[in-house]
């Protein structure tokens, strides 16, 4: 009812929270219904998947705001959360500005959005409800690559020079 009663309200929810949830329901029915209940269309499905992944890997004309979007999904868990981006500020070098940083808060409800919205250099989403938070970074994104980094990992010296490094030597 507040929605409905809020177009601003609406016009945010709506394709942040509402289409990409729609998008994975219909994904995961087309699964069930017409890939997993039926084995003779799930070898055509797997074909198509590959054709699809390896689409993505020989797109070289197009081009891409950032060689990187990194993008920290959280939930609660405002400690862990702290010590994974801090780690990602102390060990990724944002400083060439080619590396994008996500951060996208799934309805959290300990603080998180508050430090997000405190962190430099970052691009915030806050989501209402903790639903399909990563396929919405998808539609922001705007790295040649995504990075998907859990809320309660840390990174290490040149983690992301050395994933670059092996999709770019081994495409």
């Amino acid at each position: 009812e507040k929605v409905l009663a809020e177009p601003a309200l609406l016009e945010h929810i709506f394709p942040w929270e509402i289409c990409p949830f729609f998008g994975e329901l219909y994904r995961l029915l087309h699964l069930e219904y017409d890939v997993l209940e039926q084995p003779e269309n799930q070898a055509a499905y797997r074909r198509q998947i590959m054709e699809n992944l390896l689409a993505c890997h020989t797109l070289s004309s197009v081009k891409t705001e950032y060689r990187a979007s990194v993008v920290l999904v959280a939930f609660n868990k405002l400690e862990y959360t702290k010590l994974a981006v801090e780690s990602l500020y102390k060990y990724t070098d944002f400083s060439r500005g080619d590396i994008e940083l996500i951060l996208l808060d799934n309805g959290s409800t300990d603080g998180t959005a508050e430090y997000f919205d405190s962190l430099p250099a970052a691009k915030v989403i806050h989501l209402k409800y903790n639903v399909f938070g990563t396929q919405v970074s998808a539609y922001v994104a705007a790295g040649e690559y995504w990075v998907g980094f859990s809320n309660d990992a840390v990174a290490t010296p040149h983690w992301l020079e050395q994933l670059i490094r092996c999709m770019d030597e081994n495409p």
